[in-house]
């Protein structure tokens, strides 16, 4: 098996380019998903009108995240390997 090519190195917080074009980054951004869990412990009591108080406002999701131009992309199987080191 052919030894992978590396697209791209650095720090992490910083969108890298890569070679054709990739772009990548890896780092902590804001968690995108709202859950109202006093909503929810209440028995689902849709607020009363009242936004909900989001439960995850303030928490990070680590992240990698590659954007691969359409032309790079074959009719075969899309691998990805990545890690970040502290």
């Amino acid at each position: 098996m052919a030894r992978p090519k590396i697209l791209a190195s650095g720090p992490v917080e910083t969108t890298l380019q890569g070679s054709s074009g990739v772009l990548l980054f890896a780092g902590l951004r804001d968690d995108p998903f709202f859950f109202d869990f006093e909503g929810f412990n209440d028995g689902l009591a849709f607020c009363n009108g009242v936004v909900g108080d989001d439960f995850f406002l303030g928490l990070n999701v680590s992240a990698i995240v590659i954007d691969v131009p359409t032309s790079l992309l074959g009719s075969g199987q899309i691998g990805f390997w990545g890690v970040t080191r502290a």
